[in-house]
């Protein structure tokens, strides 16, 4: 099979955890990601010519910087470590994705609690209190998944 490819990112956004008012309704019943599952899409992908794997993480893995962000459903590290590896013996690009944005109502950083609540009367959006956290879980997503045109250094 001959795949014209005439852009040159062809790509797929997993959420390995996810936020939305009517996925939340459910968030009692998640279950942990399974990285042969994965491994089975990045499989599809490959033989479909893509090359990106981005990767919604959120609480869906452990953070050993702040495991308070663990959850029922939260899979060790090692599964995402896996699961990128396996990407990139593929030929696909693994780039990990956190969603920071506020927003009530679409819930986009719900998984960060309790870094997205109102502290003693204030909102800490956009303080040192919120982002130290933040760029530290960035940073743990750069060491395992090793995306170098998107991350090519730590922060902080």
């Amino acid at each position: 099979m001959s795949i014209d490819h005439k852009f040159p990112v062809r790509g797929l956004l997993l959420h390995i955890s996810h936020y939305d008012p009517k996925w939340c309704r459910s968030k009692s019943e998640e279950k942990p990601f399974e990285p042969d599952t994965a491994m089975k899409i990045v499989d599809a992908m490959a033989v479909s010519g893509m090359n990106m794997l981005i990767i919604d993480c959120a609480d869906g893995v452990e953070y050993k910087s702040h495991p308070e962000l663990k959850r029922h459903y939260t899979a060790p590290m090692s599964h995402l470590e896996k699961l990128s590896a396996y990407a990139k013996k593929s030929g696909i690009e693994v780039v990990p994705k956190l969603n920071f944005s506020q927003s009530r109502f679409f819930r986009h950083n719900e998984w960060f609690y309790p870094y997205n609540e109102i502290v003693d009367g204030r909102d800490i959006f956009d303080t040192e209190e919120y982002w130290k956290p933040a760029f530290e879980l960035i940073n743990e997503l750069i060491d395992v998944c090793r995306p170098p045109a998107f991350f090519p250094y730590r922060y902080g």
